[in-house]
Parts: structure tokens; C-alpha cells; sequence
């Protein structure tokens, strides 16, 4: 890493910064003997335009150069396929075209007409060199993808278009190019790659437990992939998820367009990025896979990247307010069979001794206390837990402290249940107010409407109070203003998978 940082660096001085003020001093030099200069109305009104353009166009051809390619555009460090995204996607050398227009611009604003002649003289030396020399090795590496990409594309002047669907959309790089910057300022990550991961047409299948688990399987695993995203949120903010080249799938039923929407990807020579639970976990526990995953990978390409998230979970759980930072590792392994797959997800990314940074918003996965069984009691702190109700009391518990104290939890858990509601519409926009009622016998009411939930053909929960509820053709939805969604989730999942209550049954 510091190698490739200080080849970057000697790079940017020597190329952007010792050549193009060399030519500017030279050409003052010459300028000054031969008394010549550019006007300054020419200067600003051709130069400033020539000068922002070139440094922006190879800004933005380096930043797809490392997300696409996994390369920098310097000797040595070549990429790892052929860069046709982004700039590529129309010049062949957007990188050289920068910085021509970049060089020329310069001399231009330094109203030096000599320096523009010294600039000129570069910029042929420079597509003489690529055309020439570069063009031929480029042939050599990549045959006939690289002939085909150079009949549709233009060297240094735009002509046609490379049509590429699975390009990184510019918002995708960006954050790419952001995080990758950003991370190591968060998190101590540990990577351990127990294979190499392909650059196309691979399934990433990751275990799920926080918001940043995609940035962390990126960070690991390099390079672009694409990600479903429950209809719901992907509806609601569809315009920043398309532009991260996110797409949406259905949780609550089957949803064959998104099945045929991912083998495009694939069959294209994307990667697509899955977490087979299809919900972040409550506990840091593997939730398995959902039912019918394993047939839907089954009719992917093969070998599969199994990417397993240590740690992750004690630093953003699902029902924390806000991230935390820490150390955490990432391991990434390939798989021929799924049940191996499914095994490498499933071992502890958590340990049963590890401790929270903070407890704050831990009421909503210990929705009872319990010691006195007071709904929504429990308060967290940094300090640990504690209920407001009774003196209870416990000081940084572990990992699996909490997770004995939530089937502990459960003993004190009786119906009926209620709760205030707004309700939601497909997208998770809120309609009106109401009032949801979970009697003994099964029966909810909702808006005066009773529904048997062990017929309920599916059950989902976003973030850490709202609930779906799928009957027959119908998607109701519902916000908690009081109680938290998992209480919901495992009382309506435990009636309707045994048709009998647990709670019924003590």
C-alpha cells in the first residue's frame, strides 16, 4: 500500500505538476526574448474553460480506472480488465486528453504564447506515443476486446459510444473512490481473502447485519457490484438508489422480474451482491438463508464469493440510532456447494464475551423487561442496561448475556398486544392513524379489519418498527409508535409457522 501511494504521488508531481510549469516557464523565458504574449481576453475566455475541463475529465477517467479496472493509469500499475466505463466509454485515452487540454490551458491562462507552441508540440508527442507504441501493447493484452472496443470508440476525439450496461454509475464511483478514503479513519479493517475474487459474472453472498455491509464487502472484495433492494425503500427513494445502480426486489413474495433482472447482470458480466436473509440481523446470530435461496443460487454461475462480516454487528446493530467505530475483519472464501456456503455464513460474527461500545436503542430487541415484564422499559446507555420500571440493573452485559436475557425476555410475553399505528402504504409513505390489536386466538385488528395471521401468506419488518403484512393479494402496512417490530415479528412468525402459539402453549 505505501509503495503504490508513493508511486501515485512522484506520478502527480512529475506529470501534473514539474511538466506543465516547465513549459510555462520556458515559453515565459522565450516569451520574454521575443516579446510576445496572448491577449487577456483570449486567455480567460479559452484557457480557464481548456484548464478545468482537462482536469476534470482525468480526475474522473482515474477514479473509473480504480473502480472498474482496480488499477491506476501508471506504469506498473495496470488494471485488472479493460476500462470501457465513464470517460472510456468515449474517448480511449481520456486520461492523456486531460491532460493535453489541461497543459494547453494552462499556458493559455499565463497568456504565454510560447509555452502554447511548447504545449502543442507535447500534445503530439503524447498521441503519436498512444496511438503508436500504447495501442499496440494494449492489442496485445486484450485482443480482440480491445479491437472491437477501438472500432466503436475515439482515441482523443469523441466518436460513437461503448454500450456497457454494468458500468458504475458516476454516484457509485464516487462513493467508492469516498469511502475507500474514509474507512480507514472508522475502522481497523482486517481483510482475509482466501481466494481471488472475479472481476465478472460472480455472486457475492454476504451475511447481513447492518446498514454498511455492502461498503464493508466492497472495501473487501474491490471493484463494482450491484445490489437488489427491498421494493419498499427502493420505491421510496428510487432516484438515489438507481444512481448507485441498485435494483429492486420484492421480500414478501417471489419475484420472478428481479430473478431475470440479476441473470442479465450476470449473463453481461456483472456481479451482483446478495444477503440471502433478506433482513439484517437482530443479534449479530445468521438468520440462514431464506426459503428458496438456495434454489434461486443454484441457477447462478459457479463458484460462488462467500463474504462473512466479523465484528460488524457490535458497532451498528440493527436497532442502535447511529454507528460506531471499531475493528472488525472480513473473509472472503469461494464456494462450489451451497450448503458450504450456507455453513461459512452461519459461524459466529460475533463472540459470546464481546460488549457493546453502547446500549443506546436496545429496547427495541429487549422489547420487555425481564425481571417485571414492562413493555418498552428497558433503557441502554453507554454504561449498559437498565429498566425503568423495577430495579433492574446489568453493567455492560455480553453478546450472550443479551441474547439469554431476550429468551429470558420472551417467558414474560403474553397476549393480547397493542399498539398505536400509522399506517403505510407500499413505498412506506404515512397515510392515517389507527390503532393494531393481536389477540390470543390469532386474530389482528386493524382499521377495524380482523385478519387471522396464521393465513397470512408472508410477514416483513423494516428498520426497527415497521411491519407488512401480506394477505392474499394485499400488502398492509404498519409504523409501531410504541412498541418495537420485533415483538410483532416473533409473536406473528411464531403463529404463523407452528398454527399454534408458543404463548398458547406454556
Amino acid at each position: 500500500m505505501m509503495r503504490i501511494l508513493m508511486i501515485t504521488v512522484l506520478n502527480i508531481v512529475f506529470y501534473w505538476i514539474l511538466i506543465p510549469y516547465s513549459l510555462v516557464l520556458l515559453g515565459g523565458f522565450l516569451d520574454g526574448i521575443f516579446q510576445a504574449s496572448l491577449s487577456p481576453e483570449f486567455s480567460l475566455v479559452l484557457g480557464l474553460p481548456m484548464f478545468i475541463l482537462g482536469i476534470s475529465i482525468s480526475i474522473c477517467a482515474t477514479a473509473y480506472f480504480i473502480t472498474d479496472g482496480l488499477g491506476l493509469p501508471i506504469s506498473g500499475l495496470s488494471p485488472k480488465k479493460l476500462v470501457k466505463c465513464g470517460p472510456y466509454s468515449f474517448l480511449r485515452h481520456p486520461v492523456y486528453s486531460g491532460f493535453i487540454l489541461f497543459t494547453l490551458g494552462l499556458t493559455i491562462l499565463k497568456r504565454s504564447i510560447w509555452g502554447l507552441i511548447l504545449s502543442i508540440v507535447l500534445s503530439i508527442s503524447i498521441v503519436l506515443y498512444a496511438v503508436l507504441f500504447e495501442e499496440r501493447k494494449l492489442m496485445k493484452i486484450y485482443g480482440v476486446e480491445y479491437e472491437e472496443y477501438r472500432k466503436k470508440v475515439g482515441s482523443f476525439i469523441p466518436r460513437g459510444r461503448y454500450g456497457y450496461e454494468n458500468c458504475p454509475p458516476p454516484l457509485f464511483v464516487f462513493f467508492y473512490i469516498f469511502g475507500h478514503i474514509i474507512m480507514p479513519f472508522f475502522y481497523k479493517v482486517e481483510i482475509e481473502r482466501r481466494c481471488e475474487v472475479p472481476l465478472k459474472e460472480v455472486v457475492l453472498v454476504s451475511n447481513h447485519v447492518s446498514y454498511l455491509d455492502f461498503a464493508f464487502l466492497l472495501y473487501a472484495v474491490k471493484g463494482y457490484a450491484r445490489f437488489p433492494v427491498s421494493s419498499q425503500h427502493f420505491r421510496k427513494h428510487e432516484l438515489f438508489y438507481r444512481s448507485v445502480g441498485c435494483f429492486p426486489i420484492k421480500r414478501y413474495e417471489p419475484d420472478m422480474k428481479a430473478i431475470k433482472n440479476m441473470m442479465k447482470i450476470l449473463n453481461e458480466g456483472g456481479r451482483i451482491g446478495i444477503f440471502p436473509e433478506a433482513e439484517r440481523s437482530w443479534n449479530g446470530r445468521f438468520l440462514g438463508f431464506k426459503e428458496g435461496f438456495d434454489k434461486l443460487l443454484s441457477k447462478f454461475p459457479k463458484p460462488y464469493v462467500g463474504v462473512r462480516l466479523e465484528k460488524v454487528h457490535l458497532y451498528f446493530p440493527r436497532w442502535s440510532k447511529r454507528f460506531r467505530s471499531g475493528r472488525i475483519k472480513v473473509v472472503v472464501e469461494k464456494f462450489e456447494d451451497v450448503r458450504k456456503l450456507e455453513g461459512f455464513l452461519s459461524k459466529p460474527s460475533v463472540d459470546m464475551n464481546d460488549t457493546y461500545p453502547s446500549y443506546d436503542g436496545v429496547e427495541y430487541y429487549l422489547y420487555l423487561c425481564p425481571k417485571c415484564g414492562g413493555v418498552m422499559s428497558i433503557r441502554g446507555s453507554k454504561e449498559g442496561i437498565r429498566c425503568e420500571k423495577c430495579d433492574f440493573k446489568i453493567s455492560k452485559p455480553t453478546v450472550g448475556e443479551l441474547w439469554d436475557l431476550h429468551d429470558e425476555m420472551k417467558k414474560h410475553l403474553s397476549l393480547p398486544i397493542e399498539d398505536e399505528v400509522i399506517m403505510l402504504d407500499e413505498i412506506g409513505r404515512r397515510m392515517d392513524g389507527s390503532k393494531v390489536t393481536l389477540d390470543s386466538s390469532g386474530i389482528l385488528t386493524l382499521r377495524e379489519e380482523k385478519i387471522d395471521v396464521r393465513n397470512l401468506k408472508s410477514m416483513i419488518v423494516e428498520g426497527v418498527r415497521d411491519v407488512y403484512l401480506l394477505e392474499g393479494g394485499r400488502l398492509l402496512g404498519f409504523r409501531l409508535l410504541k412498541t418495537s417490530a420485533l415483538m410483532w415479528q416473533e409473536v406473528i412468525s411464531d403463529l404463523m409457522s407452528s398454527k399454534t402459539s408458543f404463548l398458547q402453549t406454556r
